[in-house]
C-alpha cells in the first residue's frame, strides 16, 4: 500500500461483535457497528466478499472480510421461501442429487455435506428458517426470524 493516509480519521473503536472468532467464524452479527463502517472508495477494494457475496451489500462496505447478510437463503430452498419441507420435492431432490453427486440448481457445487445435513436438520425442525447472518451452513437457523 501506498500513499497519504490520515490515522486520525475514521478511527472506528468498539467490538467487531464477530459470532464465533474462537471457532473462526468471523461474519458479523446484526448489532455490530463495524456494518457499513467502512469507506468505499479504499484501495483494491474486492468486488466479493469470502463468502462469495458483493462487497458492498449496504450503504458502505462493512469492515472486515465479511459482508453482513442474512437474506442469503439455503441452496435446497430453491423457490425461496424460507421452508424446507418434507413434503416439498426440493429437499428430496436436492438430497438425491446429493447422493448422485450431481449439482444443485443455486449454491455450491459440488454440494457440501454440512449444506445436506443442515437443510436435513431444519425440515427435522419443522421446516420454517431463518438466517442470522453467520456462516453458512450454521447461519440458517430452525424457526422464523
Amino acid at each position: 500500500m501506498y500513499g497519504v493516509w490520515d490515522i486520525a480519521a475514521n478511527i472506528l473503536d468498539v467490538a467487531p461483535a464477530f459470532f464465533d472468532p474462537v471457532n473462526g467464524d468471523y461474519h458479523l452479527r446484526s448489532t455490530s457497528r463495524c456494518i457499513n463502517a467502512g469507506t468505499n472508495g479504499v484501495p483494491s477494494l474486492p468486488a466479493f466478499d469470502l463468502d462469495d457475496n458483493p462487497r458492498t451489500n449496504g450503504i458502505s462496505v462493512d469492515l472486515g472480510c465479511y459482508e453482513f447478510n442474512n437474506t442469503r437463503f439455503h441452496p435446497a430452498d430453491v423457490s425461496q421461501e424460507w421452508v424446507i419441507s418434507a413434503t416439498d420435492t426440493e429437499y428430496a431432490n436436492d438430497a438425491a442429487a446429493w447422493k448422485n453427486n450431481q449439482a444443485w440448481p443455486t449454491g455450491p457445487n459440488p454440494i457440501p455435506a454440512d449444506y445436506v445435513t443442515r437443510a436435513g436438520f431444519l425440515e427435522n425442525q419443522g421446516g420454517t428458517y431463518h438466517n442470522d447472518g453467520a456462516g453458512a451452513p450454521l447461519g440458517w437457523k430452525p424457526g422464523a426470524n
